[in-house]
């Protein structure tokens, strides 16, 4: 076997030869660790410290939307089933023509959106004329 190693080594063999051992004992120390682990685990049993489930007193769910349709109207839906404590539908406006309509949209009050840079223009004054 040894011979064989040596003759073929250029071949491929030296894959063999020196790889094979090293993830032989790659896996081993894994095993050993994991072994380990499960001592651990194992040992606090009934009688260790028992995991008490979280208490969380407030949930907040964020929104994130893109436009007011059915799916943004879905999900609002879906977000106020989960009984939270505050949600809040955000929407990022990357371009004036966006941040006027959900500026129309919302209602002052209830909403936070900036409506900086939408100007009503009336139909007897022309575009620029501000």
């Amino acid at each position: 076997m040894l011979l064989f190693a040596v003759v073929k080594f250029t071949e491929g063999a030296w894959l063999i030869v020196i790889i094979f051992p090293v993830l032989v004992y790659a896996l081993i120390r894994l095993n050993r660790q994991y072994r380990a682990e499960a001592a651990c685990l194992a040992s606090d049993g009934p009688t260790g410290p028992q995991a008490q489930p979280p208490n969380y007193s407030r949930r907040v769910v964020l929104l994130l939307v893109d436009d007011y349709d059915l799916a943004a109207i879905a999900a609002l839906r879906y977000a106020r089933s989960l009984r939270p404590t505050g949600l809040r539908a955000v929407h990022f406006s990357l371009d004036s023509s966006r941040r006027c309509s959900w500026a129309a949209i919302t209602s002052p009050a209830s909403s936070r959106a900036s409506a900086s840079g939408c100007t009503a223009r009336s139909a007897s004054a022309p575009a620029d004329a501000r």
